[in-house]
């Protein structure tokens, strides 16, 4: 089971870069994060209504939602910002000048973040081996922000490309902390309904920075542009994220975020196969030695949680 999901997990995330570059063709970033996690928050609605309804007492449904929240709401009102708000809307806003295969690769960076966070908040020891792992990673970055320094341009157009660099790298962190913190203190409630409730607080916050930042939103509505709404919010979102937080529930966190390295190879794959991206060498370079950086992170043996079933 959790092959299979790690499985679709790949797929799909890796196929969402090539929609979400394809809808920044025809909409503002914030534009199209808030309508891909409003199609988020329809489905994970339509998912966890019903069976909240049918599996608790009428009577008894106001108290335990009032229970859950007065424990709970500040930790899932963090995790929608971080995970849904700060996440996507710094990628979808980088995206406008980086490739999306690259994006993909600064962006699950994110488990070497989440290795460095889970030792501090979760007594996971920085073995000799993740120290190696660290250099590897930061070498990695190293090459591919440092082809930009040098690239050809204005000095306008440079400084755009590493300010998107930097904003993905910032993302990653962000999902990094929002790993721990799902661990830390949301893995007792339904996995659907945490990512239900982040998503609609991540929504929330997305679409003031629609007016704020892009004036209202701005879409060109076209098949390609509602194809990657309904792709990314239903599939790469509400189906993705519930399928991610039960790999962090079974787990260590070492062995969940060694399971989706596969994503960037298949976003890169994919970015070259449909969108005719290029891969230049100090890039294939980089992303080689952030693959093997991640990989050294993780050379221990799987660990379940205890618990887990």
């Amino acid at each position: 089971m959790v092959l299979l999901a790690v499985a679709a997990l790949s797929v799909i995330w890796g196929l969402a870069w090539v929609a979400m570059k394809v809808a920044l063709q025809d909409m503002g970033p914030f534009t199209f994060a808030a309508l891909r996690f409003t199609a988020a928050s329809a489905a994970l609605a339509a998912l966890v209504a019903p069976a909240w309804i049918r599996r608790r007492p009428q009577s008894d449904r106001p108290l335990y939602l009032r229970a859950v929240v007065r424990q709970v709401w500040p930790a899932l009102v963090i995790l929608g910002l971080m995970q849904t708000t700060a996440v996507y809307g710094l990628v979808n806003a980088a995206m406008l000048n980086l490739a999306a295969g690259k994006t993909s690769v600064l962006l699950y960076t994110m488990s070497l973040w989440s290795a460095l966070l889970a030792r501090w908040a979760l007594g996971e020891p920085l073995l000799p081996v993740k120290k190696w792992a660290l250099f590897f990673g930061m070498t990695g970055i190293g090459l591919i922000v440092g082809r930009d320094l040098l690239a050809p341009g204005s000095a306008d157009a440079v400084r755009s490309v590493l300010i998107a660099d930097g904003e993905v790298l910032l993302a990653a962190w962000c999902w990094a902390g929002a790993n721990i913190l799902y661990r830390k203190r949301l893995t007792p409630f339904p996995r659907n309904w945490v990512n239900a409730v982040q998503t609609w607080v991540g929504t929330a916050f997305l679409w003031p920075l629609v007016w704020g930042v892009e004036g209202g939103p701005r879409a060109r509505w076209s098949v390609a542009a509602v194809g990657a709404v309904v792709f990314t919010g239903v599939f790469a979102s509400a189906l993705a994220f519930s399928l991610w937080y039960w790999l962090l529930e079974r787990l260590d966190m070492a062995t969940a975020t060694l399971s989706v390295l596969s994503v960037p190879v298949l976003g890169l794959f994919f970015g070259a196969l449909f969108l005719g991206e290029r891969l230049p060498a100090p890039f294939l370079i980089g992303s080689a030695f952030i693959l093997i950086g991640v990989g050294l992170a993780y050379a221990s043996p799987a660990v379940s949680r205890p618990g887990s079933s």
